[in-house]
């Protein structure tokens, strides 16, 4: 009878194990897929769609919210009188308790990561598997996609840079949760300087900074466009 018992209780725990194991997974690919989601509904006011979760263990959830300053200084000084102050969050997956798990990066690099501006090719979500109270996911977007769009006249640069906020909505969801993303506002601030050849611009935002070349002489009209997508988790 203990023998049996004894058995019981292993074969539970591995059963255990196994199924917080391939949660994680689940939720590792569900993440990538939320990061792909908000880059398609930034790009349309009002757009949504959303990301089914399955929730035996683990957690899908919202940080607190984070306060970011973004500033641009060319070689004259900085182009914004005052710096944008903008209110952001994470997303962040808590693992079952049983989830062994290595500390890896699902989406970017360790550049991207500390950079504060990317380029056309890089991706601006930032994803990856940490260990804090147990091993967790995080998405972030700390950091703004900078887009040279060139000469739209005779005399006119243009740049654009595009960041990305979370908002925070209804997190009330347990079990089987729908994690809905939606486009709830585009804001647009544009800012005109004159460039030189190979002018080395800084990109100040969430406490790092990146210094881009730009091959652009002349006017040059830098184009902010402030992205809120909501996150509702219901």
């Amino acid at each position: 009878m203990v023998i049996l018992l004894i058995a019981s209780f292993v074969a539970t725990n591995v059963l255990s194990l196994q199924l917080s194991s391939t949660e994680f997974e689940i939720a590792k690919k569900n993440m990538l897929v939320i990061d792909s989601t908000i880059q398609d509904v930034a790009l349309r006011l009002g757009s949504s769609s959303f990301v089914q979760f399955n929730m035996q263990a683990g957690g899908i959830g919202i940080s607190q919210p984070k306060t970011e300053t973004f500033q641009i200084t060319v070689s004259e000084g900085p182009l914004l009188t005052t710096p944008l102050s903008l209110t952001t969050y994470d997303l962040i997956y808590r693992a079952p308790t049983q989830t062994s798990a290595a500390a890896i990066i699902l989406r970017g690099n360790e550049t991207i990561r500390d950079s504060s501006a990317i380029t056309t090719s890089q991706p601006q979500g930032y994803i990856e598997v940490y260990h804090n109270e147990g091993a967790k996911i995080k998405l972030e977007y700390d950091r703004v996609k900078v887009i040279e769009v060139g000469r739209i006249d005779d005399q006119t640069n243009l740049v654009e840079i595009k960041i990305i906020t979370i908002e925070k909505g209804d997190t009330t969801g347990s079990g089987v949760v729908n994690v809905r993303l939606q486009n709830t506002n585009m804001e647009t601030y544009s800012y005109s300087t004159s460039l030189v050849e190979d002018e080395q611009v800084i990109f100040d935002y969430a406490d790092k900074q990146t210094t881009l070349n730009f091959n652009l002489i002349g006017e040059t009209v830098f184009l902010v466009t402030v992205i809120t997508i909501q996150v509702n988790i219901t």
